[in-house]
């Protein structure tokens, strides 16, 4: 049985060389662990959907244009901006709070699946003892997301392959900010 996960905390782990996936569930918190391994396939997959299209779309076109800008896939600096402006949102949260007998387990296999609408994805991960866990993200989340995951991939020296040179450039540019700090 998969539960859903309605909240998540994402963080690398230096100790065991894994990202965390700390999820509130409605059965309480449990831990996820990702090797990076599966990582890298997961972050291909979602950089595939997110470059696929349709994208972009302005809530102002006819449909007509709606259909045309659909079919066409984001530039590179489409992808760039929208990535900004995904991380620019990103709001601190108080973390899913997990304890020392927290049900935790590797994710070995996450199924994934591209909802059309609304445009989502759907992620179900799994481990080899029948733990299951999913849940549904919008573009804008994935991307936020994704810019946590790479903080961690940073973080855990991790090959930098999958991340594509739009995505570098946004987070580098976000990182490069000033930030002020009360």
């Amino acid at each position: 049985m998969s539960v859903r996960l309605n909240r998540m905390t994402t963080e690398y782990n230096a100790v065991e060389d894994r990202i965390r996936i700390s999820g509130d569930t409605e059965n309480g918190p449990c831990i996820i662990w990702v090797s990076q391994r599966l990582a890298q396939r997961l972050v291909l997959e979602l950089f595939k959907w997110l470059e696929a299209g349709p994208q972009l779309v302005n809530s102002d076109q006819s449909p007509e244009e709606k259909a045309k800008q659909a079919q066409k896939k984001a530039s590179p600096m489409d992808q760039l901006m929208a990535q900004q402006s995904a991380s620019a949102a990103i709001k601190p949260q108080k973390s899913v709070e997990v304890h020392t007998d927290t049900e935790q387990w590797l994710a070995t296999a996450v199924d994934v699946k591209m909802i059309p609408e609304p445009e989502a994805i759907y992620l179900n991960f799994k481990s080899q003892q029948n733990h299951q866990a999913h849940l549904l993200l919008s573009k804008a989340v994935v991307r936020q997301w994704l810019a946590i995951v790479h903080k961690g991939y940073m973080a855990g020296d991790w090959p930098m392959t999958v991340w594509p040179d739009w995505f570098m450039q946004a987070e580098q540019k976000e990182v490069s900010k000033p930030r002020q700090l009360h």
